[in-house]
């Protein structure tokens, strides 16, 4: 059960089962060409980031997956990993994969690399799904695609975008039901710059 606090945080009520009407897919399919190794299984804080994403999502949902280019062990998060159905087309093609094979009709999508999640700010997004296609932050103009909600009703635009060998995710938004949160909304849980915070080097960390 989603509870909202008098601040306007939402969280799971203490003792209550985790979330299971909508599952989380963490895409590490990304090429880590400016990072220079598998960013996913790189140690920071004494655990891979992906480890640290994981963490987060483990407190709110009952099922988890892990979308990668290819598979190469477990990615020491412990949850099932899928290859991409459809190879080369980046994020576009690795939520086309999470939303292919989630068990439920919407699945929250995030980075592998964005170890600074706000459980809060999650919750209060599932919390928003009712009606709509897509939730999903805007920051400065710009929408924060991996770390957004997306029910299966996106696959039909997706695949078109895939046969246009369009790789562009934003480019459904236009014609899904999205419900898009601001930044004033967004500030109610911490500074965007640090909840999307995504890890591009070494240095970043």
């Amino acid at each position: 059960m989603v509870r909202m606090n008098p601040d306007g945080a939402a969280t799971r009520a203490a003792g209550t089962p985790p979330i299971r009407d909508i599952s989380a897919a963490v895409l590490a399919g990304g090429m880590s060409s400016r990072f220079g190794q598998n960013k996913a299984m790189y140690h920071h804080n004494g655990k891979p980031l992906i480890q640290h994403v994981t963490g987060v999502l483990s407190g709110i949902f009952g099922e988890i997956s892990v979308i990668a280019g290819h598979v190469d062990g477990d990615y020491g998060s412990g949850y099932p990993v899928h290859p991409d159905l459809i190879s080369g087309f980046g994020p576009l093609g690795g939520i086309h994969t999470a939303l292919t094979l989630s068990r439920t009709e919407m699945t929250f999508i995030v980075a592998s690399d964005m170890p600074l999640l706000n459980a809060g700010l999650i919750m209060h997004m599932l919390s928003l799904t009712a009606g709509y296609d897509i939730v999903a932050p805007c920051v400065g103009g710009f929408y924060e695609t991996l770390h957004a909600v997306y029910s299966k009703r996106c696959l039909d635009p997706i695949m078109r975008l895939i046969g246009n060998n369009d790789r562009r995710v934003f480019a459904i938004y236009g014609e899904m039901r999205a419900r898009v949160l601001g930044e004033d909304e967004l500030r109610r849980f911490g500074d965007p710059a640090i909840m999307f915070k995504n890890v591009n080097s070494p240095g970043d960390l």
